[in-house]
């Protein structure tokens, strides 16, 4: 049996564009087939596993579970972003990494490690750092913090500002007169010359829950974060790269959705995006996307006799969700049902986590 999920946040929603109505005939199909429900807002990664929204569980470890890295149990991880220095010595966000330029980077990351820290090449931009039996006594900005500031103005304090404070200034030593950053200056470019640790923790102690729900759930997503919380429950996620093409989902990634049997999850913030900045026609675009791809393939197969079950999941501040098969409720599956009486009104997670097997 297959069953399908889709998260798409903030979908849904009062003063948005209304993409849902006048729905194509696969989502019409399935629309008419289950009971629309009220969805309270995503608090927490770890309600889209089916967890608590009280567990919270920092950037650091979660990049790091989603690289495969399996530091000693007690260290301290961090998220480890690349950014860029300006002449004037203020801090700026980089742009994409090269092919040729990363395997330059991953061969220096190693001058960088200490005993106690260990910067990890990630992809991109995007990296880590365990500091072995580190401490969580500590204050670390967050890049987005820094951004316009002297570089040397916002370093880590606390426990470990020393050691941290030296991989910073030593990264941009290394990496500034590296000859790609050479060549960047020359054309323009920012350089590649600043790594900056933050969000850091301690790997949590969750539940394996492929164990305790019987079947391994499998995610789709572009988020790193996601993918994190995912394989530190268990479960598996689809390779994030080739997830978009352009500003939605690929039609490859929609193909093997649709293919893909057992329980499996697809998480995209695309949707709600292009509504909440005013691009309504782009939301529309993707939701005949996966009616052509996916769900009116799905109506024919379930009008056939093949059981596939499932849910389009909208949450946010007024969100809503669609869960195929239940009983009709007559609420519109777009902002029209909004504050409906007959809505009946569930936490995120918990319909997450009964839709991945209780």
């Amino acid at each position: 049996m297959k069953s399908k999920v889709w998260v798409l946040p903030e979908a849904i929603g009062t003063g948005l564009d209304s993409i849902w109505e006048e729905p194509p005939p696969g989502l019409r199909y399935l629309a008419g087939h289950g009971e629309v429900i009220a969805l309270v807002d995503i608090d927490s990664v770890s309600e889209v596993v089916g967890l608590s929204k009280d567990i919270k569980v920092p950037r650091g470890p979660l990049v790091v579970a989603a690289f495969g890295w399996e530091p000693p149990r007690r260290s301290a991880q961090f998220q480890l972003d690349l950014l860029t220095v300006h002449e004037d010595g203020s801090v700026g966000f980089a742009d994409r990494v090269s092919a040729i330029e990363a395997e330059v980077l991953k061969q220096e990351f190693s001058r960088l490690a200490t005993r106690s820290l260990t910067p990890k090449w990630g992809e991109g931009l995007i990296h880590g750092l365990v500091w072995e039996d580190g401490s969580l006594d500590l204050g670390c900005a967050e890049p987005k913090e820094i951004i316009g500031d002297l570089w040397n103005s916002g370093l880590p304090e606390g426990d470990g500002e020393v050691m941290l404070r030296m991989l910073i200034e030593d990264s941009l030593n290394l990496f500034d007169g590296l000859e790609f950053n050479r060549r960047r200056a020359d054309d323009g470019l920012p350089k590649l010359n600043l790594l900056w640790p933050h969000s850091f923790g301690f790997e949590p102690d969750l539940p394996n829950l492929a164990l305790r729900r019987g079947n391994v759930a499998q995610f789709w997503s572009g988020d790193i974060a996601l993918e994190g919380m995912a394989k530190l429950v268990g479960y598996r996620h689809r390779e994030r790269s080739g997830f978009y093409q352009g500003v939605h989902v690929s039609n490859k990634v929609r193909g093997g959705f649709l293919q893909e049997e057992g329980v499996s999850a697809l998480f995209d913030e695309r949707i709600g995006g292009h509504l909440c900045a005013k691009r309504g026609d782009e939301g529309r675009f993707s939701v005949e996307e996966w009616d052509r791809f996916v769900w009116e393939p799905m109506a024919l197969a379930i009008r056939s006799g093949e059981v596939i079950d499932g849910a389009i999941l909208c949450p946010g501040s007024e969100g809503l969700g669609l869960i195929f098969g239940a009983a009709p409720n007559g609420v519109p599956f777009d902002g029209r049902g909004i504050g409906d009486s007959r809505l009946r009104k569930f936490r995120f997670g918990e319909v997450m986590a009964k839709l991945l097997g209780g």
